[in-house]
């Protein structure tokens, strides 16, 4: 937390000095890194508080069913202008007719937008992130697949710690929470789902959430 706090006090002390004039310009680029400062801030602390109340047992679900096609394209959405900054393509792949999925909507954003993060964040520019949704033998399937760096197989175990991240390039370049895939764990765990993962240096990364059948709602469930 102290980084982005650090950031965050720097730059406000700059825009503050009386005694050094400061083109306009200047002061809404500092304004801007003061902004990603402190979303960065509350992405940490958010974070925290949710993993904490998971591992303390205090986490209880909002259970509703869940429109999948329309949650996935608010999510492509919402990560559209990361990824557009990025000079990434970013896809949706989703099955028509599905059936209602039986989650809390805020924790299943939560899973889709970390893992496109993610993705972005790893994949060089004019690559691409692909989000698809699928019901192979009626299990709804959501998986996250990214053209990006790949990660080695001795740093898979890794990813799903709490606050550790693989060492690379754009890792340094476009530094994270390390809260993201513990936290995309934990909120699948909690709904009953499996998180699983491959990858290779060089051929990019797929991640695959899968929901157990018993939390498919066909429609006369739901009517």
């Amino acid at each position: 937390m102290r980084t982005p706090l650090n950031s965050i006090i720097g730059f406000a002390e700059l825009i503050a000095r009386d005694d050094i004039p400061m083109p306009a310009k200047t002061v809404r680029d500092y304004s801007v890194h003061i902004k990603e400062s402190g979303r960065h801030l509350l992405e940490l602390i958010s974070g925290i508080l949710d993993l904490s109340r998971i591992e303390a047992g205090r986490y209880e679900l909002q259970e509703e069913s869940i429109d999948l096609e329309e949650l996935t394209q608010l999510a492509l959405n919402h990560m559209a202008p990361m990824a557009t900054k990025a000079e990434i393509a970013l896809e949706l792949d989703c099955k028509m007719d599905l059936p209602m999925l039986r989650a809390e909507r805020r924790a299943l954003r939560q899973i889709l937008l970390n893992l496109l993060s993610n993705a972005i964040k790893f994949t060089p520019s004019d690559g691409s992130v692909r989000l698809c949704v699928d019901m192979p033998e009626k299990a709804i399937q959501i998986r996250v697949i990214d053209s990006g760096i790949g990660i080695a197989a001795e740093d898979l175990d890794k990813i799903f710690e709490p606050f550790q991240q693989v060492d690379n390039s754009l890792s340094r370049q476009f530094p994270g929470t390390g809260l993201g895939l513990p936290l995309v764990k934990n909120l699948a765990t909690l709904h009953q789902a499996s998180v699983t993962v491959q990858s290779a240096p060089g051929k990019g990364t797929e991640f695959t959430v899968q929901f157990p059948e018993n939390r498919t709602l066909m429609a006369e469930e739901t009517a």
